[in-house]
């Protein structure tokens, strides 16, 4: 398929017909189209799935509107109702090795009572009236909605993409419906219903009842679960939404010191305990200060008095035994012979005369030997007290420069009525991801539900069929038709785990060498590997261990999602244009050239890019000219709230053959 035109008549902020020229060459690929935000660049993706898919299309402008509603809002405000508005769509697609042109029409006119809307279809210039009635499911078999999401996408929220489970579901979608698993599940299921078909007369009614009213059940929560898979879809689009806003409001928040706003309670208690225990320290302090420990100022006169104290014990003592010797000296002496008494009288007078120097020590204190015990006590009890002292003083310097910093944290905490609007976005993100979380996880059990219930329908239905086939057997051809049926069933359920397996390889193959082109980090990620029952996506690092998406930057994940869309592509083949609104919102400069240079010029055959200013500078648009086919600019008129698609871009690209 490729584009060829989109005309819009008074589509939203384009009134009258505009008309964009949407030709491409495979040396030139890529169609720029500038406009600022709010210009009109998300219409023009809206109105090409709108055209395309009507009802169904996933529009970013819908949001929680009813398709009439949606409509009602899509005529631009200067146009009239009745007048209403059209977008047609021109393109080219090859069907048996013929090239046909298709060009489709969904014009709408409104009242105050109603919405009206004709889908007009004409095939190589001819009007093909039942293609026209049928168109909703015609699409479906040119381009499914499902694969046209894979090609038709908001650059800024494919990042999401990069969620296992998101990921997941894309890569199940491309394989069975892009790769034509889901042509051999149709042809499976064409089977069973021709087993189904092979009945006899005189089959009991009470039968066929059954097999109606369970054919029946299963249609109707076939058609819930359809709905349900829809809305949780759009629950899981908005929570990413929600969760990317909260991201952001928090970001601002803690940059503002929310941080320490929410931490304020918190740190004010933490300060009223710190200055408890300084409290408790310094009565400690006041407490050793009224007991022994001032005598630690006099400590060297204390052990002076210590010293004097045992100096005067000792002369007393010495004093008293001086009298008991002198008595005991001359006994001994007048015991001994001539020659002894002589030499030990000499000793013992030196004897005497030591002692005599001890005991003529002065009484200046004259307190006693008993005050030498209180003393050692006392020189104790100060040693004891002053090692408290130094582990209480200690204790309460640390405490001192804890309250101190939490004081600190306690000023820069922002005040109340500053923060407040912060505080309420903070909030009011936290609730809405809670309950989009919730709505969610309720929608989840619904599926889960409703999933069981269909399979207990599709058990009773085969149930009943079985019985009914039971019936039919009796004759040959019957029994022949339904043996046959069977065995190739059983080959086509082989051949389409066969293809599943090739395909999955190869998407992993086109992604992995899609995403190295990609990333600056060439050794970030060594290899990708898709699980073929979940069709869950894994990276591994260069020590072979998985790598959360989480450690991923905001860039990388959304080079990710865009190198598992270009890997299907390639794969599939690049028959299908790719249509990238605001395609480098969130890259840093490294990426964007990498895009400009390696993803662009090389992803299909038709790459509509809807930019802004800041994304494609005259650098970037320099560098993707030789790429270029056609520019065009989307200049808004802020009073009249018109836009006008006009040839150019912002700055010259180079080359006469680029509008």
């Amino acid at each position: 398929m490729q584009f060829r035109e989109i005309v819009l008549h008074n589509v939203g902020a384009y009134l009258g017909r505009q008309t964009i020229d949407l030709t491409t060459s495979p040396d030139r690929p890529v169609i720029l189209i500038g406009g600022l935000n709010g210009c009109g660049k998300t219409t023009l993706l809206d109105s090409i799935q709108l055209v395309l898919y009507g009802n169904r299309a996933r529009c970013a402008g819908r949001e929680n509107q009813s398709y009439h509603d949606y409509l009602r809002s899509s005529i631009s405000w200067n146009a009239s109702s009745e007048e209403g508005a059209a977008i047609r769509l021109t393109f080219e697609v090859d069907e048996d090795g013929q090239r046909k042109i298709y060009e489709v029409t969904r014009s709408w006119t409104a009242n105050r009572s109603r919405v009206k809307e004709v889908v007009a279809v004409r095939i190589d210039g001819r009007r093909d009236s039942a293609v026209s009635e049928g168109w909703s499911d015609f699409v479906e078999e040119l381009l499914p909605l499902e694969i046209a999401s894979l090609f038709f996408f908001d650059g800024e929220k494919i990042a999401a993409l990069a969620d296992p489970e998101t990921a997941g579901a894309v890569v199940r979608t491309a394989v069975q419906s892009l790769l034509g698993i889901s042509t051999l599940q149709q042809l499976r299921t064409d089977l069973v219903a021709l087993q189904r078909r092979q009945v006899v007369d005189g089959v009991d009614p009470r039968i066929e009842q059954r097999i109606a009213d369970l054919t029946q059940e299963s249609t109707r929560l076939q058609m819930e679960l359809d709905l349900l898979s829809q809305k949780r879809g759009e629950v899981v689009v908005r929570r990413h939404q929600a969760e990317g806003a909260l991201a952001a409001a928090e970001s601002d928040f803690h940059r503002q010191g929310g941080g320490l706003f929410e931490r304020r309670v918190e740190l004010e208690t933490e300060l009223k305990t710190v200055k408890a225990e300084i409290d408790r320290h310094r009565a400690d302090l006041r407490g050793l200060a009224e007991g022994a420990l001032p005598l630690a100022l006099v400590s060297s006169h204390l052990r002076d008095v210590e010293v004097q104290v045992r100096k005067e014990s000792e002369a007393a003592q010495t004093a008293v035994a001086m009298g008991i010797l002198e008595s005991r000296d001359r006994w001994l002496l007048e015991q001994m012979d001539a020659a002894s008494r002589s030499r030990v009288a000499g000793l013992m007078s030196a004897d005497r005369e030591q002692r005599q120097a001890i005991a003529e020590v002065p009484q200046v204190l004259g307190i006693g030997s008993e005050a030498q015990a209180v003393l050692v006590s006392l020189r104790h009890t100060l040693d004891e007290q002053l090692g408290s002292l130094v582990g209480l003083l200690g204790g309460l310097n640390k405490l001192l420069v804890q309250a101190e910093t939490i004081e600190r944290q306690l000023a820069a905490v922002p005040d109340k009525d500053a923060i407040a609007a912060l505080v309420e976005s903070v909030s009011a993100g936290r609730t809405t991801v809670a309950q989009l979380r919730g709505a969610e996880g309720a929608l989840n059990e619904d599926h889960e539900r409703l999933t069981a219930l269909k399979e207990e329908s599709e058990l009773a239905l085969s149930a009943a069929h079985g019985e009914r086939l039971n019936a039919a057997l009796g004759e040959q051809d019957v029994r022949r038709i339904v043996d046959h049926a069977e065995r190739v069933r059983g080959t086509l359920a082989e051949l389409e785990q066969r293809l599943l397996l090739r395909h999955i390889g190869r998407v992993e193959v086109a992604t992995l060498e899609s995403f190295r082109r990609l990333m600056r980090k060439e050794g970030l990620v060594q290899d990708l590997q898709i699980d073929p029952e979940t069709f869950s996506v894994s990276l591994l690092g260069a020590d072979g261990q998985q790598i959360d998406p989480g450690r991923l930057s905001a860039g990388e994940r959304q080079l990710l999602a865009i190198a598992l869309l270009w890997g299907i592509a390639r794969v599939a083949g690049d028959r299908i244009p790719t249509i990238v609104d605001t395609p480098l919102g969130r890259l840093d400069s490294h990426h964007r050239r990498f895009l400009v240079d390696r993803y662009f010029p090389k992803v299909g055959n038709q790459v509509l890019l809807l930019s802004t200013d800041e994304e494609f500078d005259e650098e970037l648009a320099s560098r993707l000219a030789p790429a270029v086919a056609r520019t065009f600019l989307l200049n808004h008129d802020d009073d009249a709230k018109v836009t006008k698609v006009e040839e150019g871009y912002w700055w010259p690209l180079g080359g006469s053959d680029v509008a």
